[in-house]
């Protein structure tokens, strides 16, 4: 009896061992597609868009981060018919009266990065990058690099890196819950903070953080950008979007936008409609020039993402359990549900338009680069200039930061927060006067450095063959073990 009880544990060992390498080959890490068209073209997808400024040799250095290829594989490189970049104009926060927007300049800098083609005996190091720093066309400074140098090439104002890395963008999604704020305390071995009590209502992003893809390969391509800003002729306040396009076809043909990115999530969570989404992506930068038709179909799918994140608290849940295609079932399930109006934050009625639309209609990153960056940067700006407050931070997006909560957070509970609700099921000892929303997640499962390229790392591959073989012999192991069990057992 002894020897088959101590068979049964190996074998439920051996079974979980197994289990593990199967989820660990098998689980999603993050990824950010918004549309068709970008899906399709997974070298051009963009999953990440950072800015943040630091200080190296006592220089004030701008960095961009664009990140690519949503869970690329060890043999993931960029493609030499895309070219990929930023585009950087003077930018500041404008108080229209009850909403913010962000207001461009008419100058614009650009970074752009094409690489060269990759041959079938090259390898990695053989690929290189070619990039320009550019004002108006005009050519600012040049570097070329090869793929995955970390030194970032010979040019010290205009640093580049571009390799495979660790993708920084981390989220529990089992644990991202939207609702009333229903604190509860879990295990230590299990709770990173404080952890939401499950409910129906999940924000239906893809996981990419700890507790949810370990043994996983959540690796992105990453271009990395430092540029000196001493080569900046804008001033201190910019914005900024990182984009990827098709190359032309002939010499002096124009590049057909494929993705771009400003704000974090504006596609997956507020927009969520990918025909709407690749419409809005291949549109020129900032909203500039965007035909009439087309910003009437993106201010309401804006509106409706946005009206439904206020709504979290205050409609039922089981209303909540609804997909809102439109704003006008949204507008029925108030009238039919008489939504409490002490948790309608934002606006009280759908004829208004959300006092944060001016700034996802020009989807820029907003940096200012006489102001300190840390990991509380994201959105603080135009909250502030909300309220007709003073920003203390950079703005931006640090890697690190923790924008998933952010973002539930501000679009359900508001600018400034407004405590806990009478109705909220939350202990006293939990209870915060402005509840975060999101996964209580904190940080990536490998931090980003404060080092150029600055990403980690990327996670080593397993083969999926090498994992199947794997499965098969502990599962043949596990037989064995029970059918000698089995047999011990009888024995008198």
């Amino acid at each position: 009896m002894n020897a088959l009880r101590s068979n049964f544990k190996l074998s439920v060992a051996l079974l979980t061992l197994a289990a593990l390498v199967m989820v660990g080959l098998n689980a999603g890490a993050s990824d950010h597609y918004d549309g068709d068209e970008t899906s399709g073209h997974p070298t051009a997808d963009i999953s990440d868009l950072y800015v943040f400024h630091s200080e190296r040799n006592g220089s004030l250095k701008l960095n961009l981060v664009l990140n690519v290829h949503p869970r690329a594989g060890e043999e993931a490189f960029f493609s030499d018919a895309i070219e990929y970049g930023f585009r950087i104009r003077e930018g500041h926060l404008e108080n229209t009266g009850g909403a913010v927007e962000t207001k461009v300049g008419a100058e614009e800098l650009r970074v752009i990065c094409k690489f060269n083609a990759r041959g079938e005996n090259s390898d990695d190091h053989e690929l290189t990058a070619s990039c320009e720093l550019t004002e108006n066309d005009e050519v600012l400074t040049t570097t070329q690099v090869h793929v995955d140098d970390e030194r970032g090439g010979d040019n010290p104002d205009f640093r580049v890196y571009a390799g495979l890395r660790s993708d920084p963008f981390f989220t529990d999604a089992g644990r991202i819950r939207l609702p009333r704020p229903r604190y509860k305390r879990l295990p230590s071995l299990l709770r990173t903070g404080n952890a939401m009590r499950p409910s129906r209502i999940a924000l239906g992003v893809r996981a990419n953080g700890p507790d949810s893809t370990k043994g996983n390969l959540p690796n992105v391509l990453s271009l990395v950008v430092e540029i000196d800003v001493k080569l900046l002729t804008l001033g201190q306040q910019l914005a900024i979007v990182g984009e990827t396009s098709h190359l032309p076809d002939s010499e002096g043909g124009k590049s057909i936008l494929i993705d771009k990115q400003g704000h974090v999530e504006v596609g997956p969570l507020l927009i969520a409609d990918m025909t709407i989404a690749d419409i809005v992506n291949q549109e020129a930068a900032y909203g500039l020039d965007m035909p009439l038709e087309i910003r009437a179909v993106y201010t309401e799918a804006l509106q409706k993402g946005l009206v439904k994140y206020d709504n979290y608290d205050s409609l039922p849940l089981s209303v909540l359990d609804l997909n809102f295609d439109s704003l006008e079932q949204i507008r029925i399930a108030r009238g039919k549900q008489d939504p409490d109006p002490t948790r309608l934050d934002w606006i009280d009625d759908l004829e208004t338009l959300h006092p944060l639309m001016g700034v996802y209609l020009t989807d820029a990153l907003f940096v200012d680069l006489s102001k300190p960056c840390g990991l509380n940067g994201y959105l603080e700006p135009e909250l502030a200039a909300l309220a007709g407050e003073k920003y203390q931070s950079c703005g931006g997006r640090a890697i690190n930061e923790d924008v998933l909560d952010k973002i539930a957070t501000v679009l359900i509970n508001g600018p400034v927060g407004r405590g806990i609700h009478p109705d909220d099921d939350v202990d006293a000892e939990d209870a915060d006067p402005y509840p975060d929303r999101g996964d209580a997640t904190r940080e990536p499962e490998r931090p980003a450095s404060d080092r150029f390229p600055f990403l980690a790392k990327p996670y080593a591959s397993f083969p999926s063959h090498w994992g199947v073989l794997g499965f098969l012999v502990v599962l043949a192991m596990i037989l064995r073990l029970g059918w000698r069990g089995l047999r011990g057992s009888r024995q008198p």
